[in-house]
């Protein structure tokens, strides 16, 4: 729509002129316009590839021949046609929120069957315009439209590095509607005058015209601007007339007024501010309790004690301001009302036991401002035998000053039921006369599962004793709890305790036998059974504990007794080596010894099977059922004995394991053995009359090469059987006088003993 200007104070005038760099906005493209005032642009070339805006300085065309640079337009009578206009050949279709941006705020200057294109530009109005004449100028030109940019800031597009700012494009977002304000349209090839109603006097306005056309031609269509009037900003000046100012005196009135008296002494009191009703003349009140934080809200003074600041403001149309104020006092109360006990004990009382009647006290209270009744709360409580009722008198005075308060206790108890209690069920205890701690207070008897309660609470709790059977295997314990209320009733429980104290008997020497690798001690010239077997990294072995085998090396036919494994197994650089005992029987003693070598050697270099010289090796003051020793830096090819001490369990407590295991122990000095790269091979195998041992070694020795049965005896020994480095040696051994068995094959050299198995055809 068009809007006529209209104001006390019109005219066009004429400014210096300003230089005004305009963006021209279409769907492919940006181009750069400028306006001066009424002035004429020259030596302004089109880029036709890039359509500006950094090339062509086009504008609302003015009258003068300055080029132009910035963005506000001057104001002259004055217009032109010359520059570069809205290049029409380019199809800048107006798409779906374009169209209903014109359908919705244009009205007849839109037809939207045959309006198809639109191109814009945009302008800054100088600060105070609000009116300008506009003129579209070209044959392809429909209608054009001018529309405010509400708040004067740019559209910028947040991915473009472009801060001067965007024109909508053709197919602009639906929140441009919301900041767009139509000022003028137009179908007409005339000037237009177009004001602004909603410009901002103190600001450069920002305003978006829209070139409109409905088809495509060579050339361009411009607009000229001319004309330019101001935002009228005079009032009438009226001046205030001191002798017509009232205002209001101090007022002070005294307390234990009521509210609603004091409130209509308020009213008139600010009846008292006055001044006669005048055009252009403003009065307002405002109120403070501290005299400094002022609000136009209005405060009612306290009428228990309160003072209000009133200020008094009058303002003409000549900017003459006149102030004055006045203070509403109500002086405080200072009367405190006190309470008195009328009836009943004036003190706390212990009212005995099961008393017939508790009395109930009266109060009243005196003084204060006003009426001052007084409150009377009762509250009541038990614990245990005890039972209470505390009185509390309060009261408090029209204007709310607080009396003291005043309260009264009486207490009495009430009990001749005995507590109850329950003691937690007993247990069977597994050791050596250990019964658990007894409960020290009824919080730890409580959590252990027993029970205790008082209709009228417990005073006490104690352990009384424990009485025993004298039995063994199981013994049994009774233990006696005791509680007691507040009123010396008392109960007691029993809490009864099966002890089994464990024991064994018939302890016997064991050793670790592996069928296929283990050699018997008695072999090789020792006093005493028991076995050693090679064990190589990767390999896991499994050796049967046997106890009581005598000086028999072959534990299968006997005397020995099978007690359980123990399984030692060669991972990495660590070897663990776990007993685990068959039921009914314990180990007490533990020694196992891994080296480079069968047997250990003392200090003189003999060797020894004696297990205190083993590599580890410990006692159990209570025996392990299952125990894991490990040796955590090993390497190279190993030997390993296996020793224990087993007993027979002779007392165990029933329904559970037969005795805890304890963690395991750990070796952690080094074994560092060789790997061999010797290799020693018998053939055939199985044999028939003769074998023949095969062996090479990567060092010259002295080797000797013995055949030993099962039992530790050895049967063929060849010794000082000299070796040269490199070579391959071989033994021819005749077997046919001991077949029908299994042996073992044991090479010895300087560095290093090998053992292979070998079974006889006939076996």
């Amino acid at each position: 729509m068009l809007h006529k200007f209209t104001s006390s104070k019109t005219g066009t005038v004429s400014l210096p002129s300003f230089k005004l760099l305009l963006y021209c906005c279409i769907s492919i493209g940006i181009f750069l316009l400028s306006s001066s005032g009424l002035y004429a642009q020259q030596g302004c070339t089109c880029d036709d590839e890039i359509y500006g805006p950094y090339i062509c300085y086009a504008k609302l065309y003015c009258s003068n021949s300055t080029k132009v640079s910035d963005g506000r337009i001057a104001c002259t009578p004055a217009a032109d046609t010359d520059g570069c206009g809205v290049d029409v050949s380019l199809e800048a279709t107006i798409l779906l929120n374009s169209n209903y941006l014109f359908t919705t705020t244009l009205g007849d200057c839109f037809d939207s069957t045959k309006d198809k294109y639109v191109q814009w530009i945009k302008y800054y109005t100088p600060v105070g315009v609000n009116t300008i004449r506009l003129q579209g100028v070209g044959s392809s030109l429909t209608a054009w439209a001018v529309y405010h940019k509400l708040n004067n800031t740019e559209f910028v597009d947040e991915n473009d590095d472009d801060t001067e700012g965007q024109c909508p494009t053709g197919d602009f977002t639906l929140e441009l509607d919301q900041e767009l304000e139509l000022v003028g349209c137009s179908r007409d090839n005339q000037y237009e005058i177009i004001t602004d109603d909603t410009a901002v006097a103190g600001e450069e306005n920002l305003y978006y015209i829209a070139f409109i056309y409905g088809k495509i031609s060579e050339g361009t269509v411009n607009f000229k601007t001319k004309d330019c009037s101001f935002i009228n900003t005079e009032e009438e000046c009226i001046v205030l007339n001191p002798d017509d100012i009232n205002c209001a005196q101090d007022q002070v009135e005294v307390a234990c007024q009521t509210q609603d008296a004091i409130d209509e002494k308020f009213d008139q009191f600010l009846l008292q501010f006055s001044y006669p009703e005048s055009e252009n003349v403003s009065t307002s009140l405002s109120f403070s309790r501290d005299n400094e934080n002022f609000s136009s809200e209005i405060i009612y003074p306290n009428a228990c004690g309160d003072t209000v600041y009133v200020s008094y403001s009058i303002t003409d149309g000549c900017d003459t301001d006149f102030n004055c104020s006045a203070s509403f006092t109500v002086t405080e109360s200072n009367a405190t009302p006190i309470i008195t006990q009328d009836t009943g004990p004036a003190t706390d009382t212990d009212l005995g036991c099961n008393p017939s009647t508790i009395p109930v006290p009266e109060f009243s209270a005196s003084g204060g401002c006003g009426n001052t009744p007084v409150n009377v709360d009762s509250e009541s409580s038990n614990e245990g035998c005890t039972y209470s009722i505390t009185y509390l008198a309060t009261a408090s005075d029209s204007c709310q000053n607080e009396a003291d308060s005043v309260s009264v206790t009486y207490t009495w108890t009430v009990d001749t039921t005995p507590p109850s209690i329950q003691c937690p069920s007993g247990s069977e205890v597994c050791g050596y006369n250990v019964l658990p701690a007894a409960f020290v207070d009824i919080e730890a008897f409580r959590n252990a599962g027993g029970s205790a309660s008082d209709n009228c609470g417990i005073k006490s709790f104690r352990h009384i004793g424990d009485i025993s059977d004298n039995n063994s295997c199981p013994e049994t314990v009774t233990r006696t709890y005791q509680v007691e209320d507040n009123c010396g009733n008392i109960s007691s429980c029993d809490q009864v305790f099966t002890i089994y104290n464990e024991s064994f008997t018939n302890c016997e020497t064991l050793y670790g036998y592996n069928a296929g690798s283990s050699i018997c001690f008695l072999g090789d010239g020792f006093n005493r059974w028991g076995w050693y077997a090679p064990l190589e990294p990767g390999q896991t072995a499994v050796f049967e504990l046997y106890t009581g085998n005598g000086n028999d090396c072959n534990p299968l036919d006997g005397p020995g007794t099978y007690v359980g494994t123990a399984t030692a197994t060669y991972s990495g650089s660590t070897v663990t080596v776990t007993y685990d005992l068959i039921e009914g029987k314990i180990l007490t003693e533990y020694h196992v010894n891994l080296g480079c070598e069968p047997y250990p050697k003392l200090t003189n270099g003999k060797t020894t099977v004696a297990p205190g010289d083993y590599t580890i090796g410990g006692t159990f003051t209570n025996g392990v059922e299952d125990y894991t020793v490990t040796f955590n830096n090993v390497s190279g090819n190993v030997f390993i004995i296996i020793h224990g001490v087993a007993c027979d369990i002779a007392c165990v407590c029933h329904d559970e394991s037969v005795f805890d295991d304890v963690s395991g122990s750990t070796y952690s000095g080094a074994i560092n053995c060789t790997v061999s790269s010797s290799k020693v091979s018998v053939s055939p195998n199985p044999f028939t009359n003769t074998i023949k041992v095969s062996y090479s070694f990567n060092y010259a020795t002295t080797l000797s090469i013995e055949v030993i049965d099962l039992k530790g005896i050895v049967i063929r020994s060849y010794s000082k059987i000299a070796y040269k480095q490199g070579a391959l040696g071989s033994k021819d051994i005749d077997l046919s006088t001991v077949l029908g068995k299994t042996y073992f094959v044991r090479v010895r050299t300087a560095k290093e003993v090998i053992v292979k198995q070998i079974v006889s055809s006939k076996l």
